[in-house]
């Protein structure tokens, strides 16, 4: 069996306080994603994964994320996003890709 094809994660938040789009991520169209959300101080935050097919029409395709990952099979958009919709401490945040 094969191993699968994957892109070097990137990091789309370093030390991000208060809440915000993070940067795009370019997928190219593998179909597994995953966001990994790492939050320092604080109690509590609210991210969602969105997803576009042109880096401007976002749809949410996995909200209310509350722990530290999220992974998302099956979703084909060529560009992703994390978006922090609260945080009361410090987030960094990577996304990658894989599966082809």
């Amino acid at each position: 069996m094969g191993e699968k094809e994957i892109l070097k994660p990137e990091k789309v938040f370093t030390d991000k306080t208060g809440t915000g789009d993070s940067a795009i991520f370019n997928a190219q169209w593998y179909p597994d994603v995953t966001a990994v959300i790492l939050r320092t101080g604080g109690t509590a935050h609210e991210v969602k994964l969105q997803g576009s097919l042109d880096a401007t029409n976002w749809v949410d395709v996995s909200t209310a994320i509350t722990g530290d990952h999220k992974s998302v099979t099956g979703e084909w958009y060529l560009y992703w996003r994390i978006v922090i919709v609260s945080n009361d401490g410090t987030i960094n945040a990577w996304i990658g890709c894989g599966g082809a």
